[in-house]
């Protein structure tokens, strides 16, 4: 009898001891977070009294939850919602997670060829674009369909991060989503095989009047110098005014937009970047590395985010062309990967990109000068330039009466 009392008590205290261990671990990566984001080692009473409480709910959890409580379950669970609610970028990485990013950080070659975005941590993803010949076109797949889980893994329990990671694989391989269409309520569930899916590229054209066009759907490596050769070879054709298409450019590398914005300014600041301590960097554009000089104007929607958005900034604050469409999306961050001891990791934002102006991207976005849906452009009579693109038809259309 005395035997079993003792099993008994040395299994509570081994089970107190690793719901202590998991808030302690809690409360020590809530440090360190809380720490990076004050940019301080400080924290303040209020901080001190927000862990208590996050002590006692784990404890309470443990102690009265009508199920066994799966420990490491709770650990993760707390910090993934932890990381989950500063924005759609951050994400806590378990060991094993981390383990396979380090031995392999460049993506999987294998895409469907759908592009993603979240409004916050724990929304679904929402597909803003789909690649040209990709299985997600032949699927049918549009965007503004909603991605809501991809292998059975909700989307509103992943970063952005994570699920661009899982959307890819090797070649050949499948992957299964379910999609809820725009016009439905009722999610589907659809097997798609992975392939080689190539980028979208940048094009141009001239429409009637010398209206040049030129459509940069990402700022992957690359797209600074197929821009420059679209510049000169729409100039090489008369243009007398330009039209950049950024709609659902969401994709892309910080050195491409400064290129690309270079070409377009001659003077001004492109961007800053703000770090916890203050500003650590700002880009301007160079004297003497313009290649457009003529009227300008660029076209953004709701899902035109992060890189986009910065080009889209600067001209507009640089007054040096006119800034049409809608409100963008409101993504202009810097994630950094901070491994831990035990050998998880987190990504954080740990910097937040500005406009000339001093406004932060993030959360906020960039307003047109002119928006489609209110007024001269709103009166104007659309001509159809291009079938079935009503927004660029209505652009267009105005450009035409401004020449």
């Amino acid at each position: 009898m005395a035997e079993e009392k003792t099993l008994t008590l040395e299994k509570k205290m081994l089970k107190r001891y690793k719901i202590y261990f998991i808030i302690g671990s809690v409360c020590l990566i809530t440090f360190t977070l809380l720490g990076i984001i004050a940019g301080r080692v400080l924290l303040n009473e209020q901080t001190y009294k927000n862990l208590a409480v996050l002590t006692e709910v784990l404890e309470l959890v443990e102690r009265n939850y009508v199920e066994p409580v799966d420990l490491r379950k709770l650990y993760r669970g707390a910090l993934t919602g932890l990381m989950e609610s500063l924005d759609p970028e951050c994400t806590y990485l378990t060991a094993e997670e981390y383990q396979a990013f380090a031995q392999s950080p460049q993506e999987e070659p294998g895409d469907i060829g759908l592009e993603v975005n979240k409004n916050s941590g724990f929304d679904y993803a929402r597909i803003v674009r789909i690649l040209p010949n990709s299985p997600a076109e032949r699927e049918g797949i549009q965007p503004g369909d909603w991605l809501r889980a991809v292998d059975r893994l909700s989307t509103q329990k992943l970063s952005l991060w994570s699920i661009r990671r899982k959307l890819r694989g090797p070649i050949d391989s499948s992957v299964t989503l379910s999609i809820t269409k725009k016009e439905k309520r009722e999610a589907e569930r659809i097997t798609l095989k992975r392939e080689k899916v190539s980028p979208e590229r940048v094009s141009n054209r001239v429409f009637e009047g010398g209206i040049g066009y030129l459509r940069i759907p990402n700022f992957l490596p690359g797209v600074s110098g197929s821009v420059a050769q679209g510049l000169q070879s729409l100039q090489e054709s008369g243009i007398t005014s330009l039209l950049i298409d950024l709609r659902g450019n969401i994709l892309g590398q910080l050195n491409e937009v400064i290129a690309i914005a270079d070409m377009l300014l001659d003077r001004g600041e492109i961007t800053s970047l703000k770090m916890p301590k203050g500003i650590e960097s700002s880009y301007s554009a160079k004297v003497g590395t313009t290649l457009y000089g003529g009227k300008l104007f660029l076209l953004v929607d709701g899902d035109t985010s992060n890189w986009g958005e910065m080009l889209a900034a600067a001209i507009k604050d640089n007054k040096r062309g006119e800034l049409i469409g809608e409100q963008t999306f409101g993504r202009g961050s810097l994630q950094k990967i901070i491994p831990l001891e035990d050998g998880s990791a987190l990504r954080l934002s740990v910097g937040m990109f500005l406009t000339p102006g001093k406004a932060p991207i993030e959360g906020k976005g960039v307003t047109p000068d002119l928006s489609l849906t209110e007024g001269k452009i709103k009166e104007m009579v659309e001509r159809e330039f291009v079938p079935g693109d009503p927004q660029l038809n209505k652009v267009l259309s105005y450009i035409a009466v401004s020449n």
